[in-house]
């Protein structure tokens, strides 16, 4: 009798601990290829962030001609990164979205051209490369603000066009594109590269996104996610190197062609992007001021009919 009671009690505390370690499932997609920008995810899925929290964070990386929106509007995920004005122009659509977690600051998009431009007006007339996947509003309201009559020239994921002299610039990413540039031999010159942000248009770009139905649903989980990415964020900038293994990892096991030094740029530039202009650090949370730019921009293109307010983006 004895015996069976301690067998009992070993199969009981089996149980409770195999029911302890079970793990919620949940899908997350970057808005892109595995690379440095996503950094903060990698290390809060190696470093078992997510895990601790009771999470299963399957990454599902797009294809890159597709918006990662796609796959929260078809539930093949239930979180993505996403760029603020494109998560304002869906909830202002009718697909309401939730930040998460804000995770850049500031605008990294750039203009690159084969000649001299210091204003937007040295644009006028040309023929500029954009991506297919999207995150081209500030080019497109650039466009409609100065009315430079410029010609968008599709592309996915090189800089082909560019360098061959089919367009007269294209749109890059200070820590992506730009540098692939240079790495290709190109002797850019600085009056060479608009910032976008240097000229009227600096918005927020990368954000942790969700569903409003699924966030009101799921608030608890929700939140776990936000705070253990935020973890990798925060541990990944005090441990860069080790980071960077961990990024280097990734782009292995998702098959991208790439090297240390390219992504040692892109995670530099990406976690200077992170910092939030007032405060001087990386704070995590959406400006108010910044959400008020991102409207007014959407307004004036008539992409959204009314302003998107904090409490809309932030609360179900």
């Amino acid at each position: 009798m004895k015996k069976v009671l301690i067998i009992g009690l070993l199969l009981m505390t089996f149980g409770l601990h195999a029911q302890s370690l079970k793990l919620e499932k949940v899908v997350l997609t970057p808005s892109w290829q595995a690379q440095a920008e996503y950094a903060g995810i990698y290390v809060a899925e190696a470093r078992g962030f997510y895990r601790d929290v009771g999470l299963d964070v399957q990454l599902m990386h797009p294809a890159l001609s597709t918006s990662p929106i796609k796959y929260l509007k078809d539930g093949s995920a239930q979180f993505v990164i996403n760029h603020l004005l494109s998560a304002l122009k869906e909830t202002g659509n009718g697909f309401r979205m939730i930040n998460l977690l804000q995770i850049s600051q500031n605008s990294t998009q750039v203009i690159v051209s084969h000649t001299p431009i210091q204003r937007p007006e040295d644009l006028k007339n040309n023929r500029i490369g954009i991506w297919k996947s999207g995150f081209t509003e500030l080019v497109y309201l650039m466009n409609q603000e100065h009315n430079l009559n410029m010609e968008f020239i599709p592309m996915v994921n090189n800089i082909n066009l560019f360098i061959s002299g089919a367009i007269d610039a294209t749109i890059a990413m200070k820590y992506n594109e730009y540098y692939k540039l240079m790495m290709a031999g190109l002797r850019l010159k600085e009056d060479q590269v608009l910032s976008l942000a240097n000229v009227g248009y600096n918005i927020p770009e990368d954000g942790l996104y969700v569903t409003a139905d699924y966030f009101r649903a799921n608030r608890d989980l929700c939140e776990r996610v936000a705070n253990a990415t935020r973890k990798g964020w925060e541990w990944a900038a005090e441990h860069p190197e080790e980071a960077l293994d961990i990024v280097m990892e990734a782009t292995k096991k998702y098959s991208v062609n790439t090297n240390r030094p390219a992504q040692k740029w892109m995670l530099e530039k990406f976690l200077d992007s992170m910092i939030a202009n007032q405060e001087g650090k990386r704070t995590y949370v959406l400006d108010p001021s910044a959400l008020d730019e991102a409207n007014q921009m959407l307004l004036s293109m008539k992409l959204i009919q009314k302003r998107i307010t904090y409490n809309e983006l932030t609360e179900p």
